[in-house]
């Protein structure tokens, strides 16, 4: 299961914490207002003063905050706003828009429910524990999502933040239902695109940025998206046209930080991490606090192999933002190829604690980061912890059921055990999806001559 805060703050930006900081105010405001109103209608006032004098600053109070005051012999009741329709195409991550399922309680049975505890508030509960205890739904999930999508700022901002924290299909979900596409500003379109492109849905990125520059026309980050997803862009037509329309960008708009950036990942992803250093340190000279920019840098130094400044790059930027799972596993990364090369035992020893350290951290914000669960399973294995090596490496299985390298992991922490019945069928597994892997024909000829 996800940890449902990596959603808000996986990858949360300076201005984010100050959005997040002004919620918070404003809602203690909201709560020393209300409390003042609840003071001030209390029967203690109104036999000190008299009810008309009261009457004349609840009126004044209402006059100030605009809140309504709502007399306790008032019966009315509220219904509960309907929720949002999910569109039936999100199912990856699917719990982290409320999906009804994964709580076991339909909105329907929830809402039942809560009328049905507010009718029997009088039940004796002196034999309840934490157990048997009847949960209540929470009633203002279906107010937070109303909130999201009826608010289009807050929708442009949560949005921003699913995308950042990697639920790209989400993303699209909220932008498509809280803003009104046709009037939306340039960075809404820009994470739209990036919303489809990483959903897998890269015609739908690319015209839908077309039609974008049909009202924005020659605007830098929309180009910018553009050339970025064109160089990642599995048509390989797509890619080879993504160099001229960087070049293009740069030459018009060289103090584009964005730009610079995207050239510097694209240019990597080609391997020439020297080039990608110069345009990435541009863009941070342009903004120096942009952690994505950081650690990206991070990764260039790392593969030219100057790892005390990939290690610097990497903790600066998780300073900046320690939510950032993906840099925490490449400094895991880095941590575990110095211990390999490494020839004190000491020495390895540390960067691998470290390196586990990383791994683990990187799960705690992402639970289903297959790659982190692999090295650490990795690690385990080499220590012995084989039970709990089984453990990581099932889920990476989970989500990489045809790596050999997780297989043969598996495989040879439950031989540790001695299961060799399950390495044997790991081993034949292995060898059906590669008939040429070396390790594998070797372990599988050598337990047969065992057997026989």
């Amino acid at each position: 299961m996800l940890n449902p805060l990596g959603i808000f703050f996986s990858r949360l930006a300076p201005e984010d914490k100050s959005f997040i900081k002004k919620i918070g105010v404003f809602l203690v405001l909201l709560l020393i207002a209300s409390g003042t109103l609840l003071y001030f209608n209390s029967n203690v006032i109104y036999s000190t003063f008299g009810k008309e004098t009261i009457e004349k600053v609840q009126e004044k109070i209402q006059e100030i905050t605009g809140l309504q005051l709502i007399d306790k012999k008032d019966s009315t009741t509220f219904e509960l706003p309907p929720p949002p329709d999910i569109p039936e195409d999100i199912d990856e991550k699917a719990e982290n828009l409320a999906d009804a399922d994964t709580t076991g309680v339909s909105d329907t049975t929830g809402l039942a429910k809560t009328t049905e505890m507010a009718e029997l508030d009088e039940t004796d509960e002196s034999n309840v524990d934490f157990k048997t205890a009847e949960p209540e739904i929470p009633i203002s999930i279906q107010g937070i999502s109303r909130m999201f999508l009826e608010n289009p700022k807050l929708a442009a901002r949560v949005g921003h933040l699913l995308l950042e924290a990697g639920y790209p299909a989400e993303a699209v979900y909220i932008f498509q239902r809280g803003i009104t596409l046709d009037s939306a500003p340039v960075p809404v379109l820009v994470d739209l695109a990036y919303g489809y492109f990483y959903s897998k849905r890269f015609e739908a990125a690319l015209s839908g940025l077309e039609t974008a520059l049909g009202r924005y026309p020659g605007n830098p980050d929309l180009l910018t998206a553009k050339a970025a997803i064109s160089g990642q862009n599995p048509d390989t037509t797509q890619r080879r046209g993504a160099e001229s329309m960087f070049t293009a960008i740069l030459r018009k708009n060289p103090e584009s930080a964005e730009a610079n950036y995207q050239y510097g990942r694209f240019i990597m992803q080609k391997g020439d991490f020297k080039k990608a250093q110069e345009y990435l340190e541009k863009a941070i000279k342009i903004e120096p606090y942009n952690s994505r920019y950081i650690a990206r840098l991070g990764m260039a130094e790392f593969y030219l192999k100057r790892d005390s400044n990939a290690e610097d790059l990497y903790k600066k930027a998780l300073k900046i933002n320690p939510y950032d799972y993906h840099t925490w596993f490449n400094l895991g990364e880095l941590y575990l190829s110095r211990a390999n090369e490494s020839g004190s035992v000491s020495e390895v020893r540390k960067k691998t604690k470290n390196a586990l350290e990383s791994y683990l951290k990187a799960i705690e914000l992402d639970s289903s980061h297959a790659n982190a669960h692999y090295r650490i399973g990795v690690i385990l294995n080499v220590n012995g912890g084989y039970k709990e090596a089984i453990r990581h490496l099932t889920i990476a299985s989970e989500k990489m059921p045809k790596n050999t390298s997780v297989m043969m992991q598996l495989g040879s922490a439950y031989m540790q055990l001695g299961d060799t019945a399950k390495y044997i069928g790991y081993l034949n597994d292995i060898l059906r999806l590669d008939p040429f892997d070396r390790v594998a024909g070797s372990e599988f000829k050598r337990l047969n001559k065992l057997n026989n």
